[in-house]
């Protein structure tokens, strides 16, 4: 589910290293104002992800105002499965801010 789109091997390294997020990061409140509301911001959506749907993250970056790529066969391991496209939208967003 996490990494659908790697080959057994990897996904099988990942499965025995994650471990589930704590309660507590999903309900405590921010200490700081996310950069995303002063800085711009970039979001790659991962459309075959298994763990956060695609539709939650097209609307946590329009929230955002992020200029969004979308990877059609990327899983939530995206920067794994993806890392050069990743890479270049990294690059791309240094380009854009200077």
């Amino acid at each position: 589910m996490f990494c659908a789109d790697l080959p057994d091997d990897e996904a099988a390294v990942l499965a025995v290293s994650q471990r589930p997020a704590a309660d507590v990061a999903f309900g405590e409140p921010l200490a700081v104002e996310p950069g995303w509301k002063r800085l711009p911001s970039w979001f790659v959506v991962a459309g075959a992800d298994h763990a956060i749907n695609p539709d939650a993250e097209r609307a946590a970056a329009k929230r955002m105002g992020s200029t969004v790529t979308e990877i059609a066969g990327g899983s939530h391991a995206i920067a794994l499965s993806h890392a050069d496209e990743v890479a270049q939208i990294i690059v791309r967003a240094l380009g854009e801010i200077g």
